[in-house]
């Protein structure tokens, strides 16, 4: 399947439900050289699968990145420049970015800044990091430094469902992006997540190839405004005493979480919030709120990151956006409070 899709007037062609080897078979590659930036868990995985799909293909190079999600920093983009130092400027290059979102990043932000004359591909092995490939924009992390952003040109995204991985937490995790996708924009395509993985059982058996066009429909429409929302609320866990606890997604579902039932406290809108918990702890999700991190100092950190990344938007109901709002320390501190009671009751 083919989704013609938009950043703005970027233009970019998304194929999923199929492999990558029936692509370029149905689409072979003429460019002269291709390098493909890979974690080094995806090289080790998929380097032979790769190496075969372009059969005798000349000038296909790898450039191993480490596993991390945050490789798109500054010395990794600076020893990938390095790696295309030799490469002649008139020669056409094929970059393609095959692994996790920090991958994606480095890759699309490499495309713009190389003095190679490059397109650019994306291969994620997850829907987290296709999520990352559909945003209007890439970065490059930098110690003590700014962030540096820059437009996502990418041409294509090869969204190969053989290549993720389907093992442990990772159904979750992007479980997650459609889940959020939900609450913000369509209350009627949660209620068909809930309806369609009740339970982890039917999570582990059923695909998302069937419902990933509406999430790039989404993404298509309000991007940006789906991928912030519970961002101000998981920073917040980072930057809490004893935050540590939690790894990346369990922040990032946590911060989502509060983020839903902090709007609710403020809108009155009707959402069977407690219901909504459950079905989290059906499909696994670790929902609990650790007792090691203090309500008073986690509520300080939301409203520090609410200057530093502006306050966050609150839904009106579930489904639709309203305004951006600073949460105040009592509305924080009922959210949390609130949240600890629904726990208990179930």
């Amino acid at each position: 399947m083919k989704y013609n899709y938009s950043r703005g007037e970027n233009k970019v062609a998304i194929i999923y439900g199929e492999t990558f080897a029936s692509v370029l078979k149905k689409r072979p590659v003429t460019t002269e050289s291709i390098v493909v930036l890979a974690n080094q868990r995806y090289y080790d995985l998929f380097s032979e699968k790769i190496n075969y799909a372009f059969g005798e293909q000349l000038g296909l190079n790898w450039y191993i990145c480490r596993n991390d999600v945050h490789c798109n920093d500054l010395s990794e983009l600076e020893s990938v420049l390095r790696f295309l130092a030799d490469w002649p400027e008139n020669q056409d290059v094929l970059l393609i970015g095959l692994g996790n979102e920090g991958v994606l990043q480095l890759t699309a932000f490499l495309h713009q800044v190389s003095k190679c004359s490059s397109k650019c591909w994306l291969m994620p092995v997850s829907v987290q990091a296709l999520r990352q490939g559909l945003l209007p924009s890439v970065t490059i992390q930098q110690a003590q430094h700014a962030t540096m952003h820059i437009e996502n040109h990418s041409e294509k995204i090869l969204f190969d469902s053989t290549l993720t991985n389907k093992k442990g937490a990772a159904p979750l995790i992007d479980l997650l992006v459609f889940i959020r996708a939900g609450l913000v924009c369509d209350y009627a395509y949660l209620q068909m997540l809930y309806q369609t993985y009740p339970d982890k059982k039917r999570l582990n058996q059923t695909s998302f190839n069937g419902i990933l066009d509406e999430l790039l429909s989404f993404y298509e429409q309000a991007g940006e405004k789906v991928d912030q929302f519970g961002r101000v609320f998981e920073a917040a866990f980072a930057t809490t005493e004893n935050g540590h606890l939690l790894s990346g997604p369990m922040k990032r579902l946590l911060g989502l979480l509060l983020q839903v039932l902090w709007s609710q406290q403020v809108n009155h809108f009707d959402f069977q919030f407690k219901n909504f918990i459950i079905w989290f702890i059906r499909l696994g999700f670790p929902v609990a709120f650790p007792k090691e991190i203090l309500s008073a100092d986690y509520a300080e950190q939301v409203l520090a990151h609410t200057e530093t990344l502006g306050p966050p938007m609150a839904l009106e109901k579930i489904g639709q956006l309203g305004a951006a709002l600073k949460p105040t320390p009592d509305q924080l501190l009922t959210t949390i409070e609130r949240y600890q009671e629904i726990l208990k009751e179930i």
